[in-house]
């Protein structure tokens, strides 16, 4: 048993290593410096920031290739993720100032298109903590920075310096929009793209919007079967004469889980919460050095675990998941017994379950393994511990 834990350990995190390395390829496509315009497939990495480079596919076979700031004027995965390429003035750079003002610097980036209008174009620039806006009156042929910017007055007290709102004003006005619509204007990417649509639409121009939001599949329920093969180790540190493992019979285990996936990076993260009632058979087994044996009668527990899934997905219907879930165990009451030395009590056992698992449809399969599990509360005399395999069949009964 020991060695088969060790062996599914080792497998289970260079798997996870190299799976979890993989993104999936959507339809896409790339412009070149030269105006030519190439159908392809492109890694999607559900970008959280701006990209720097991109890496594409001719075909599923094919190998793949890079794409950068320098050869690349545009990109676009899927139909809502466009990128292009602009020379801009900005301060990207989010530190709080002395006086409020943007120190701008000639910068080639990608730009994220938001809104496309006739009158006007939104655009964003996101790095892993902030979001920057940019927008083009059509007839300027100029991307300009939409300033927002902190700072500190001289008692020290933080303020921002609402600039954008004035930029606006003053070149996106349009009669038929009130003025509460510049005044109250948030520095976010939905109140953004309303406004753009709106003075898009009173200025008598057509826009078109694109908006990438990650399709949620929010909270799925599961009914669980399983089984555990786990092992109980009894160790006396003063002594190995009574050192004994007690191996249980495969279990019988009922439960529910639930699993949220969080809306965002392509639904590959989760939380988990499971519950489940587990039912173990009577184990016994001899003492190595001397003639007592020790026995534990048939007993139940009520398991509870809590942690994060990361999925792999294949295709929609196929997907590999890996876990690590913090496990309690909550034993009734129940002794070990001895023939010759004094019963001991069986503690609750808390955790870390590490698991693997494939889900096709509605059917999931998983393998878990104990790791460690060991118990809060002291067994006078006694080093106690409860690891071992977990297999699981889960049938999601609701959600997607």
């Amino acid at each position: 048993m020991k060695y088969l834990s060790r062996t599914f350990v080792t497998c289970l995190v260079f798997t996870s290593l190299h799976v979890m390395s993989q993104q999936r390829f959507s339809p896409g496509y790339f412009i070149d410096n030269t105006g030519k315009k190439t159908d392809c497939l492109i890694k999607d990495k559900g970008w959280l920031k701006t990209p720097e480079v991109f890496i594409y596919k001719l075909s599923e076979t094919d190998g793949e290739s890079e794409l950068n700031i320098t050869n690349t004027v545009e990109v676009g995965v899927g139909t809502t993720l466009i990128f292009k390429r602009a020379v801009v003035e900005a301060d990207l750079n989010d530190d709080i100032t002395s006086n409020g003002k943007a120190v701008l610097q000639e910068q080639k980036i990608f730009l994220r298109i938001l809104v496309d209008g006739e009158k006007a174009s939104l655009s964003e620039y996101s790095t892993s903590g902030n979001k920057y806006f940019f927008y083009e009156i059509k007839g300027a042929k100029e991307l300009t920075q939409l300033i927002r910017k902190k700072f500190y007055t001289d008692n020290r007290n933080i303020q921002t310096n609402f600039k954008f709102r004035t930029q606006l004003l003053q070149f996106a006005y349009c009669d038929e929009m009130p003025l509460e619509s510049y005044d109250n204007l948030k520095y976010k990417e939905s109140s953004l793209i309303n406004f753009f649509e709106a003075y898009n639409r009173c200025t008598g121009g057509a826009s078109e919007t694109y908006k990438y939001r990650a399709k949620g599949k929010g909270l799925n329920l599961k009914l669980n079967v399983g089984s555990s093969f786990l092992t109980y180790a009894l160790d006396q540190p003063t002594s190995n004469r009574a050192d004994v493992d007690l191996e249980f019979d495969p279990s019988i285990k009922l439960g529910l889980e639930l699993e949220y996936y969080f809306n965002l990076n392509r639904n590959k993260w989760s939380i988990v919460l499971d519950a489940s009632y587990e039912r173990f058979r009577e184990s016994s087994s001899p003492t190595p050095e001397d003639n007592d044996s020790a026995k534990i009668p048939d007993f139940s527990s009520f398991n509870l675990g809590f942690g994060v899934r990361h999925h792999v997905y294949f295709n929609q219907n196929n997907k590999l998941f890996f876990n690590l879930l913090f496990y309690n165990q909550l034993i009734e009451d129940v002794r070990v017994d001895f023939g010759q030395r004094i019963d001991i009590d069986v503690p609750d056992y808390s955790g870390i379950m590490l698991g693997l698992g494939f889900t096709h449809k509605r059917v999931q399969i998983e393998i878990g393994y104990l790791v460690s599990q060991v118990s809060f509360e002291v067994v006078p005399f006694w080093d106690t511990n409860l690891n071992g395999f977990v297999v699981d069949v889960n049938y999601r009964i609701f959600g997607k």
